[in-house]
């Protein structure tokens, strides 16, 4: 018999092709296998072994095939239910199949794989001991507080009067919407990283940017460049996670220093409300700009129409007999009550503006503080060591179980 007569046998009978499943099905190793191969000869013991396959095979098929005829004819047998069937046996053969090659393979090539699953240990554990960052976490909760709708209400009631007043609310600038973008921004970050901070508790303060930077020699030369670097590395360590139920904001700050890492977390709270603060102020400032001036100017027309008043009873003291005066009085009283409701309401809301500018009222309340971490949260040196063993272990058994096949298309490709 050749090698390609029993490889279609085997092939026929019991699905098997590569020469890994004939050498285990024949309980030879494979190196026997391509011997055989090479030679194109099987022995006379193994040739009997794949007769019998062969006789046995066609019998059971004989078998099959008249019992499905039978029972087709009966209506006993739905081709579902025999379908059902086949993909479970073949499921629980293929799970078979697949627990007996990792077997065979552990028994064969078991110090391979032991070998190859503690190098990655081994790797591992020196990679989270002396080479992963050290990381730890601090979070504050803030609840971002909107401002009192008093303001657009007055301005309501001037634009009725055709005065556009600007409504620079507290509650846009203190809203869950801005404040992440606000973190990210670049204002916000210089900002953080000019701050100085007593990291080693030995009474040296020390800007966050001159940490980022290190000892570089070139750090007084370059500044921009590196601030611009050390703003992208703190971008990336500040995180915020917006409560799906409520408005409440979890800032979390990841640092490898458990100090500067709740130093840094109470600085980023204070700097949005620092900027907040510089925004809203601005704002009023416009605004405290905007009424005053328009203050002037109605406060010239209300004098005008006071004085206009004034001259028409002057120069009409007997109006009674005459309708035409009556209205031109009417008229002048209108435009005189008009423009004095105009300067009572803007004198209101000047006073308003200045108690807005004059106030210190806070957009953000804290709900929790941060707080010094006790534990890193990176590395975890026992799970990334256990990852790294699993890791190995399938790796080692896929190298494995696929040398046989690359060798053979190695030396078929050198033949």
């Amino acid at each position: 018999m050749t090698f390609k007569e029993m490889q279609q046998i085997l092939s026929e009978q019991l699905d098997i092709v590569h020469l890994a499943d004939i050498a285990r099905e024949l309980s030879v190793s494979p190196q026997v296998i391509n011997n055989w191969k090479n030679r194109n000869k099987i022995p006379y013991k193994y040739v009997k072994i794949i007769r019998d396959i062969e006789k046995k095979g066609v019998a059971d098929n004989e078998i099959n095939d008249s019992g499905f005829e039978f029972l087709k004819q009966l209506g006993q047998v739905s081709n579902s239910n025999i379908q059902k069937e086949e993909d479970e046996i073949n499921i629980k053969e293929d799970i078979k199949n697949i627990i007996l090659v990792a077997y065979n393979l552990f028994k064969e090539k078991y110090k391979t794989i032991i070998s190859v699953t503690f190098a990655f240990m081994f790797i591992s554990t020196i990679y989270v001991l002396f080479f992963a960052p050290i990381i730890f976490q601090s979070t504050v909760s803030i609840i971002p507080s909107g401002g009192s709708g008093k303001s657009n209400d007055i301005g309501g009631i001037a634009s009725q009067f055709g005065i556009n007043i600007a409504s620079g609310s507290q509650s846009d600038i203190g809203s869950t919407d801005l404040i992440p973008d606000l973190i990210k921004s670049r204002s916000f970050l210089y900002s953080l990283l000019g701050r100085k901070f007593d990291i080693y508790n030995d009474g040296k303060k020390i800007s966050l940017l001159e940490y980022f930077s290190g000892e570089e020699e070139n750090f007084s030369i370059n500044k921009e460049k590196y601030k611009r670097k050390a703003s992208a590395s703190l971008s990336g360590m500040i995180s915020i996670n917006k409560n799906k139920n409520n408005d409440i904001l979890n800032i979390t700050v990841s640092m490898n220093h458990a100090n500067l890492v709740y130093k840094v977390a109470m600085a980023v709270v204070e700097e949005i409300d620092k900027i907040q603060k510089r925004i809203t102020l601005s704002r009023v400032k416009e605004k405290l700009s905007f009424i005053s001036n328009r203050m002037k100017n109605i406060s010239i027309d209300l004098v005008n129409a006071e004085e206009n008043l004034k001259k028409f009873r002057q120069n009409n003291r007997n109006i009674l007999g005459s309708p035409g005066l009556l209205l031109e009085e009417d008229r002048l009283k209108r435009e005189l009550a008009s423009l004095e409701r105009v300067y009572t309401t803007l004198k209101s809301q000047y006073e308003i503006t200045r108690i807005e500018e004059i106030g210190s009222s806070k957009l953000i309340m804290v709900l929790d503080n941060p707080e010094i971490p006790m534990m890193r949260i990176s590395p975890k040196r026992k799970d990334s060591v256990m990852k790294a063993g699993f890791f190995g272990f399938f790796i080692s058994i896929f190298l494995t179980y696929f040398s046989t096949y690359i060798i053979d298309i190695y030396r078929e490709i050198r033949s």
